[in-house]
């Protein structure tokens, strides 16, 4: 089951840090902000540029969703 945390934009990987220095580590088995990486051209190089997906959302997946709301 995934639980979705929304919290400020551009700050997803403190909450990401946030969530695994509060949840027990068994309650849960990821933790994460979809990103997309993209290859654009830009003054003539080809550079990778990542993307958030979805600005402000954290996605946790866990087998015991009680333990993360309670938490």
């Amino acid at each position: 089951m995934w639980c979705v945390l929304y919290g400020k934009e551009g700050d997803e990987e403190k909450t990401e840090t946030f969530v695994r220095n509060v949840l027990p580590k068994q309650s849960y088995s990821r933790c994460l902000h979809p990103v997309q990486h993209r290859m654009m051209r830009h003054g003539g190089q080809w550079r990778e540029v990542s993307f958030r997906l979805l600005p402000g959302y954290v996605f946790i997946e866990t087998d015991d969703p009680d333990t993360v709301y309670q938490t």
